[in-house]
């Protein structure tokens, strides 16, 4: 997990640098899309370590198996949205809807699950 904060921290950086000097972030082209998704991130994240905690799992664990494919989905969705409002195109698009579908499948299924 450090490992795609720390490639995520290096492709914002590397935005940063292109555009250097930069006398705001306002005026790098897409910068708040792109970092508005630590929303995202942080929310999978905190949800996975709630997960380890014991807390959502049932005795059967298909409870368990729903609330961990949202917390990865929630954690692709900030991966793959940042990636297509990087450079916002057509075919990245593909990589910013698919993650939000895994977490979709996940949250119904947790809505099911009850």
């Amino acid at each position: 997990m450090a490992y795609w904060l720390n490639l995520y921290n290096a492709l914002i950086i590397q935005k940063i640098l292109k555009h250097y000097p930069v006398e705001s972030v306002l005026r790098i082209p897409h910068f708040f899309d792109v970092v508005s998704n630590i929303g995202f991130l942080m929310s999978g994240l905190l949800g996975l370590k709630k997960w380890r905690l014991d807390t959502h799992r049932t005795a059967e664990g298909k409870f368990s198996v729903a609330y961990l494919i949202f917390m990865a989905g929630l954690i692709l969705t900030a991966a793959g949205s940042a990636y297509y409002h990087w450079d916002p195109t057509t075919p990245r698009m593909f990589w910013d809807r698919l993650p939000m579908s895994v977490a979709f499948m996940g949250f119904f299924s947790l809505l099911i699950s009850f």
